[in-house]
């Protein structure tokens, strides 16, 4: 390459990294665009460019004194940290707690203890202290606005049972499958079945017990929607309308150990924001 085709090249590149700089600026400065931006890149896995939007966000901070956007900032430095093992990641959602408190932001209160009960569960296997972090998220995000929240941090409450061996977190993605049909939401029927289901087929018939108990199925095989618990087992369930083969109850406990070890905590545990 002659040196003058490598000066307009370098030319070009240094062209277009002003033109990148100057637009995150630009949108930069309506903070709230910069947060859904991140967020969805985030649930995207693109740590990269959340990365970068942090960073911006961490500047907007301290230049605007935004508070706000120190606090989202904070977040997502966390989250781009969160891929591996380390101390700064308890500290960056440390400050962010600090921050969301004083600024009332329960849906960011959530998604902190959201992401802290993620990061303690899967990177320092602390299921139990996972958990508690669950719990206080759901408690913020029933107080948020945001009502997307909600039915994933139920989810994530059922998962955080399941991978202590606890069918008692039944009853949190049966119940993201009541908020589905309340509100005729396909996503969240779709997420809370796959949940259920993941924890009927690892943990066998116990579950199933209690929700006959409860009334929460029905047999594909009847026509009575409330069947006897003495009626022998049907081959189908259908859990508040969703149809779900019944595992067989012999081998069940057996193959436990064995699925449990095939299922990846990020599969089924999401993020907030």
């Amino acid at each position: 390459m002659s040196l003058r085709k490598t000066l307009l090249f370098l030319f070009l590149i240094h062209v277009y990294c002003g033109m990148a700089a100057a637009a995150l600026r630009q949108s930069g400065r309506d903070v709230d665009s910069l947060i859904e931006y991140a967020t969805g890149e985030s649930k995207k896995g693109n740590f990269d460019e959340v990365a970068v939007v942090a960073g911006r966000l961490m500047e907007l901070g301290r230049e605007r004194d935004d508070r706000k956007a120190s606090l989202y900032g904070l977040i997502y430095t966390g989250h781009v940290l969160a891929r591996e093992v380390s101390d700064s990641v308890k500290y960056y959602y440390g400050r962010a707690l600090d921050l969301a408190a004083g600024l009332e932001d329960y849906r960011a209160l959530a998604a902190i203890n959201n992401a802290l009960a993620i990061y303690t569960s899967e990177m320092e296997m602390n299921y139990l202290e996972g958990l508690s972090y669950f719990m206080k998220a759901l408690k913020y995000a029933e107080q948020s606005s945001d009502k997307h929240s909600y039915p994933v941090i139920l989810n994530n409450i059922a998962m955080a049972h399941y991978l202590r061996n606890d069918p008692n977190g039944l009853k949190y993605s049966l119940e993201v499958i009541d908020i589905g049909t309340a509100n005729d939401d396909p996503l969240l029927l779709y997420s809370g079945s796959f949940v259920t289901a993941t924890c009927i087929i690892c943990w066998g018939i116990m579950p199933l017990r209690s929700i006959i108990s409860a009334g929460r199925w029905t047999s594909a095989e009847s026509t009575s929607s409330t069947p006897k618990p003495t009626v022998s087992m049907p081959t189908y369930w259908s859990v508040s309308g969703v149809r779900v083969r019944r595992p067989p109850i012999t081998n069940v406990r057996s193959n436990m150990s064995a699925r449990r070890k095939a299922t990846r905590w990020h599969t089924s545990i999401t993020a907030v924001i």
